[in-house]
């Protein structure tokens, strides 16, 4: 490899190249090496070798600059876990393995670990955090070890990543200590009614703590007022068939008083009138949400029209106006529910 020119030590790339030169590799990822965007890095996990891993996770661990991390498999999902191969545990096994290095028990946990250990410097930017890995309850637990100290972090989706119900109380049960978080989503993720109420436990945890700290900023005859700035903003939970009307239910109570939520997605979740009739009474209770988005569901048109109807109520709109957060309807997915 050639002599790199460092031009700020703080840069993803850079650190990734410097690591590269220190390790001997002549030949750098090219999207890595010609990373254009400091703030923003996304990559595809099935393209990338073992030695470049190494490098990579070093780099987390040294830049200063990045806002937004992706790391992403766009192989077919079908049987994802069982893909991974567990017997490899080491750098040379999983050289020696056919495939994406990522589907190797060595690789992964070594960028689940890397990742949060990144998170949790007091030098890391990072807001937004999107793993589409196969992430089974050993990478939860492991990935939830440490993430409830990564105090910047505001967005964290796992969509795609088939975490299931015991993974997903890993995670839970890990971002209880995390109210800042604003958005959440666990799309994709193979989930079932106990992660429903692992969910819910979540969402209450974090009211009780935002409750505290409005009392608190309510010191001295203030008037006690949950800041619309801090709390969970969206939870979507898209393509989830386990979620089904039970779920719904659950969520509907949960969520009820909660003034914080502004979008709840439930595309795909198998989800009838009867559920969906659950979320529309929620909505006659909860005047912050702006979006409910129960579409590619087995839900009637009517009661889809009054759930519309319920969203574009004079006084719900009135209240979107002085929201700080303003929510985008997502794109529909035709093939959610199969």
């Amino acid at each position: 490899m050639q002599a790199c020119t460092f031009k700020d030590p703080r840069e993803f790339k850079d650190c990734y190249l410097k690591q590269c030169e220190r390790r001997k590799i002549s030949t750098p990822t090219k999207f890595l090496a010609h990373q254009t965007d400091a703030t923003k890095l996304v990559m595809p996990a099935d393209r990338i070798k073992v030695s470049d891993w190494e490098a990579i996770c070093s780099a987390l661990l040294k830049e200063n600059l990045l806002k937004t991390l992706s790391i992403v498999s766009a192989k077919k999902k079908k049987d994802w876990l069982n893909l991974v191969d567990q017997s490899v545990t080491t750098e040379f096994g999983a050289n020696s393995v056919k495939g994406p290095a990522i589907f190797t028990r060595y690789v992964l946990e070594k960028v689940v670990t890397s990742v949060v250990k990144a998170l949790l410097r007091k030098e890391s930017s990072c807001e937004s955090l999107h793993l589409e890995l196969p992430l089974n309850p050993t990478c939860c637990r492991l990935f939830s070890q440490g993430i409830a100290g990564a105090s910047k972090l505001r967005n964290l989706s796992l969509r795609g990543s088939c975490v299931g119900d015991e993974g997903l109380r890993f995670v839970c049960d890990a971002l209880r200590a995390m109210p800042n978080l604003r958005e959440l989503d666990f799309s994709e993720c193979n989930l079932g009614v106990p992660s429903v109420e692992r969910i819910v436990e979540l969402v209450k945890c974090h009211g009780m703590i935002l409750s505290t700290i409005a009392w608190e900023s309510s010191f001295r005859y203030r008037a006690p007022e949950v800041s619309s700035s801090i709390g969970l903003v969206r939870l979507s939970l898209n393509k989830n068939p386990g979620i089904g009307d039970e779920g719904a239910r659950k969520l509907a109570e949960a969520i009820k008083d909660d003034i914080c939520l502004r979008g709840l997605d439930l595309q795909g979740c198998r989800i009838s009138n009867d559920g969906a009739t659950a979320l529309l009474g929620l909505l006659m209770h909860n005047k912050s949400l702006q979006v409910m988005d129960v579409r590619a569901n087995e839900v009637s048109y009517y009661v889809l029209d009054s759930i519309q109807r319920a969203l574009q109520a004079e006084e719900r709109v009135a209240e979107t106006k002085k929201a700080l957060f303003k929510i985008e309807w997502l794109p529909l997915t035709m093939s959610a529910s199969k």
